[in-house]
């Protein structure tokens, strides 16, 4: 087998994300646009999407319009029955070491969420100011915080002013924080040796010296955030929570691009 290295010295883009491995229907139209959308406006590049049976004709088709539009990279991850009964989840750390490995010398980061996860700066706009800010580190993890609220219909019909996802449905956050390392998820710097995991990487404890910098920097609470749209029963401990507006400075553009992109999948 053939190894190409990539040069780390001018990567050509700054912060890739990486999708744990689709399968059966893991989301409505309307959220996956929004996943796309949202991240770009959170500072995404491109997307390796990792495919092992997304067998939904109308997702495929949102993943083909972006492939062509150059944001998205399908990687097929089809995984023999003997393997795929033995692992965890699709062999979800596999994929994520696979992403790191595929991106180093191409990307400066990469991200890793779940399809109802944003990993959202409170003090910044975008992730490029965020680690600016936040200081030289290869991990960069954030605590993760549940999100509830009205529910819609998806598939209703997308007007000029709605469309049906869970961002725009969810403005009640949780009063309970995870802890780092339940939950958290990470920016990572792609030049670091170290072992991907779900959520949070395994780096050597002396690699500061050769990064200039801090391993991993823990990102307060009032720093940054992973806003969580998954059940409510799991990430909320009760029934308290707050209304919130950290993504009202988001949601103009989210909502005018989801509903261009969707007008656009729906014409082709």
């Amino acid at each position: 087998m053939k190894v190409q290295y990539n040069s780390l010295e001018n990567p050509t883009r700054d912060f890739t994300m990486c999708l744990s491995p689709l399968h059966g229907m893991p989301s409505t139209p309307e959220n996956l646009v929004q996943y796309i959308e949202l991240n770009i406006l959170l500072g995404a590049d491109r997307f390796a999407v990792y495919n092992y049976s997304l067998n939904v004709n109308t997702l495929n088709k949102i993943l083909m319009h972006y492939q062509k539009k150059g944001i998205v990279e399908i990687v097929q991850w089809s995984l023999p029955p003997s393997v795929s009964n033995n692992v965890w989840y699709y062999a979800q750390i596999a994929m994520l070491n696979d992403c790191l490995h595929r991106n180093r010398g191409v990307s400066r980061y990469i991200v890793s969420t779940d399809l109802d996860e944003f990993i959202v700066p409170l003090k910044q706009r975008g992730w490029g100011d965020f680690v600016s800010k936040a200081g030289p580190a290869c991990e960069y993890e954030v605590r993760n915080v549940g999100l509830k609220g009205s529910a819609c219909t998806p598939g209703e019909n997308t007007t000029n002013s709605y469309v049906c996802s869970s961002v725009f449905q969810r403005p009640i956050l949780s009063k309970y924080i995870f802890n780092h390392h339940v939950r958290s998820k990470f920016i990572l710097k792609t030049e670091c040796e170290t072992v991907v995991r779900i959520h949070n990487t395994n780096i050597p404890i002396n690699y500061s010296k050769e990064i200039k910098g801090e391993p991993v920097k823990y990102i307060g609470d009032k720093n940054a955030l992973v806003l969580h749209y998954g059940s409510k029963k799991k990430l909320f401990k009760n029934n308290v929570g707050r209304n919130t507006t950290i993504l009202d400075r988001y949601l103009s553009d989210l909502r005018k691009n989801m509903i261009m992109n969707l007008k656009a999948i729906n014409r082709n």
